[in-house]
């Protein structure tokens, strides 16, 4: 290890070992207390980490510093908190509405990588290399087997990504593109929906022609893009994952969820009783609390997504997290204010 490296490993203090096989240690900054993620590798683009460390894009891991030692990558990257998917599958397989939420999360990640100029292919998406935070968001990790889409290329020059996962492209029959990625989601699903990766795509229930088509052997065959596959996944999340139409609270049939959401609608029926204490113009006071459980009731759909409302209102989502707020924002202003301005505006009317 040359000076300049000693120097710049020397700000951080390892305080655990996250994986020794692949040799990723949980550090900290020795100035700032900042936590990071130091990881070693000798399998690696610099190309794209390099792209990667420039354009930090969403739900990946930020890198911090890029420092060669000999023929290995070290990568300083942001700690993310939570437990990775293949932890989770561990424990329990999923439901095929979660496993579907998930996977529309996981193709806002990949649309800015494969849309980027040059395209960055992932390569070795599997469920060690996905997190889930603590929020329940997605992020996508370990980029090592990673590279850029080259046109007119043949076929890959490395070969490389996991058994069970990888495409058949990777083994060197074309060169990789995002329908190799969409691939390596096929397989995910099966994995998070049955607990095997070589599990038969009829075993995937009502996800199982999504899976088929995402891992067939030819890549024109496939999802052409991430996009074209979100869309289908959330087809199927309204048409048949449970009733679209029922309302949120019972979609899921938990006994919890059904009382919670029982309680809340009694709640807002009763508003239509509180006694007018002020004796208000009886039309204005009971077109009011109608106004209120109107709004109560559009907040209730939005935070729940009722039949994707969240996703489209009052623009369509975007993978970068500030526009996702910014749009949250917005939503709940709009959803509060706009039947209140209304009912105002009615109210002087008839006042008028």
């Amino acid at each position: 290890m040359d000076h300049e490296t000693e120097f710049a490993l020397s700000f951080y203090k390892k305080i655990d070992t996250l994986s020794e096989a692949h040799d990723v240690d949980m550090v900290k900054h020795v100035e700032t207390g900042e936590i990071f993620v130091m990881k070693r590798t000798g399998n690696y683009d610099m190309a794209t980490y390099r792209l990667l460390q420039e354009r930090n894009f969403p739900w990946i891991p930020r890198i911090r510093d890029l420092t060669t030692d000999g023929d290995s990558l070290i990568i300083i990257e942001d700690y993310v908190a939570g437990r990775t998917l293949a932890e989770i599958i561990e424990d329990h397989r999923l439901e095929e509405k979660d496993t579907a939420d998930m996977v529309m999360q996981l193709c806002n990640i990949l649309k800015p990588l494969h849309g980027n100029d040059p395209k960055i292919i992932h390569r070795d998406i599997k469920p060690s290399n996905i997190i889930i935070d603590n929020e329940g968001s997605v992020h996508l990790i370990d980029f090592d087997a990673s590279r850029s889409y080259e046109p007119g290329k043949d076929r890959d020059t490395v070969l490389m990504g996991t058994l069970d996962y990888a495409a058949p492209e990777q083994y060197g029959f074309s060169q990789s593109d995002e329908r190799t990625d969409i691939y390596s989601v096929g397989i995910l699903m099966k994995t998070m929906l049955t607990g095997r990766a070589d599990s038969a795509a009829d075993d995937c229930g009502k996800l199982a022609g999504i899976v088929e088509k995402c891992t067939r052997m030819d890549p024109n065959k496939r999802y052409s893009d991430v996009d074209e596959l979100a869309q289908a996944l959330k087809s199927v999340t309204l048409k048949k994952l449970g009733d679209s139409w029922t309302p949120p609270g019972f979609r899921t049939k938990k006994p919890l969820h059904m009382i919670l959401a029982s309680a809340w609608y009694f709640t807002l029926a009763a508003l239509f009783f509180v006694p007018n204490v002020d004796n208000m113009n009886p039309y204005e006071y009971y077109t009011g609390i109608a106004t209120l459980v109107l709004s109560l009731l559009l907040f209730t759909f939005y935070i729940a997504d009722y039949r994707g409302f969240r996703e489209v209102f009052p623009y369509k989502s975007k993978a970068d997290s500030r526009w996702q707020m910014l749009r949250y924002i917005l939503a709940s202003v709009i959803i509060f204010l706009a039947p209140i301005s209304a009912w105002s505006i009615i109210v002087a009317l008839i006042a008028g």
